[in-house]
């Protein structure tokens, strides 16, 4: 799953002449869900999306989250975050097809719900042609991506387990000298 999450000061989706949903204060999240997610990765992305800190809180920035303000979040699926170009022409193979795309979005706004408030959790229209307003606030806009979010901690991991190794291989080299 890749979220672009922007913090707004309102948000909108409409299709057509019809209002949708709309928020006040907030985030609003642009959702890309990935032919290869799982249930597992929305529940674990709607629970990190609701503790995301990204306003001033007691005078220190980065420390408030929407449930700190009870703030709304908007969630609008959005497929072409995950294109790639061949060539001119964006391809939208790595996206998971739309009937199974459509259940896991609304697992994951559920999730956002039991995370938060179901009623601060608002969503835009599935497989619709939408017009998004957003109203940025800051502006602020974080990227969470899911797939790259687990290469960074294998590498971390492995980081850690090299420098670890380190100490142990300098003392091996130590007694190899000394005999």
């Amino acid at each position: 799953m890749r979220l672009i999450i922007q913090r707004c000061l309102s948000g909108s989706v409409s299709v057509g002449d019809q209002l949708v949903s709309q928020i006040g204060k907030g985030l609003v999240v642009l959702l890309g869900i990935h032919e290869r997610d799982t249930k597992e990765v929305a529940k674990k992305l709607a629970h990190k999306l609701s503790k995301i800190r990204l306003w001033e809180k007691e005078n220190k920035a980065w420390n408030g989250s929407c449930v700190d303000f009870n703030y709304e979040i908007l969630i609008v699926s959005q497929f072409t975050l995950y294109a790639y170009m061949k060539g001119n022409k964006p391809d939208f193979h790595y996206a998971m097809d739309a009937e199974k795309a459509r259940e896991l979005y609304e697992y994951f706004v559920d999730e956002c719900g039991k995370a938060y408030k179901p009623e601060k959790i608002k969503k835009g229209a599935f497989q619709q042609y939408m017009a998004v307003n957003i109203v940025n606030d800051g502006p602020v806009t974080i990227e969470i991506d899911e797939m790259e979010v687990e290469k960074q901690q294998k590498q971390q991991k492995q980081q850690i387990q090299q420098q670890q190794q380190q100490p142990q291989e300098e003392e091996d080299n130590k007694i190899q000298k000394i005999n």
